[in-house]
């Protein structure tokens, strides 16, 4: 009979090795990627570790529905840092989006005459509207979670899952079933849980324990020398998913 995982005790595992990274003060980078890659794959998986260490707390507290937006979040973020370290020119894209993002909330605070929305407010805009231009045109399918999804090999089911946890992340009627269920004995009918019902719990901290791996693997691929591939792929191999990140039909 197979043994099963423990998927907090891999999570705190992923956890001890990231921390080995945070203590480094100097870091060898591989000279054929742009620097802006590996600047934003660091940049995700230490936003993947910070998620994670949200989701055992929360999970320890047996709180596993606050814990799925921070899950959700995860897993964009290994997501995208896979999409930026195999797609040509992804960073662009990420870069390119960002600036637009913050030119658009500065000329509608500027418009709304919000506070603080002055001369160096409209200085920024200008300046962040002048780097998306300066980025040019910009590899596509990076808007969307789901474009990004299938560029990649081994996503399988994951935009399914997504889905799941983004019903979950946002009010709706899937939020309020969760605290709510059917009863005989009320003149309305329901009654209400102190609870969360959760069938999905076990199966969603597999879910980060597998994207906070492989957004390790994403930094540590950016490294010469990868120094953590062998823990990361027996860690891999333990949760059965693959330990690099490939283009979809690229082999």
């Amino acid at each position: 009979m197979p043994t099963r995982t423990d998927h907090r005790a891999v999570i705190r595992h992923l956890l001890a090795i990231w921390a080995t990274e945070e203590d480094r003060k100097e870091v060898e980078l591989r000279s054929d990627l742009e620097l802006q890659v590996s600047v934003l794959v660091r940049g995700l998986a230490a936003h993947a570790a910070d998620c994670a260490r949200g989701v055992l707390t929360l999970y320890e507290a047996g709180q596993p529905i606050a814990a799925v937006p921070l899950i959700r979040s995860l897993m964009e973020d290994s997501v995208t840092a896979g999409w930026v370290l195999v797609v040509p020119d992804g960073w662009k894209a990420v870069l390119s989006e960002g600036s637009k993002a913050r030119a658009r909330i500065l000329r509608e605070a500027i418009e709304a005459d919000a506070v603080g929305a002055d001369s160096t407010a409209e200085a920024r805009r200008q300046e962040y509207e002048a780097q998306a231009r300066k980025l040019g045109s910009i590899p596509a399918g990076y808007k969307q979670f789901e474009q990004r999804l299938n560029a990649l090999e081994g996503t399988g089911n994951m935009y399914m899952l997504y889905r799941y946890l983004s019903a979950l992340t946002h009010a709706g009627a899937e939020t309020v079933e969760l605290y709510t269920s059917e009863s005989r004995r009320s003149e309305l009918g329901v009654s209400y849980r102190r609870f969360a019902k959760h069938s999905m719990a076990a199966n969603l901290i597999q879910a980060a324990a597998t994207s906070l791996t492989q957004a390790l693997t994403a930094w540590d691929v950016t490294q010469v020398g990868r120094p953590h591939e062998s823990a990361l792929r027996a860690i891999a191999t333990e949760l059965g998913v693959d330990n690099e990140w490939r283009l979809r039909g690229n082999g």
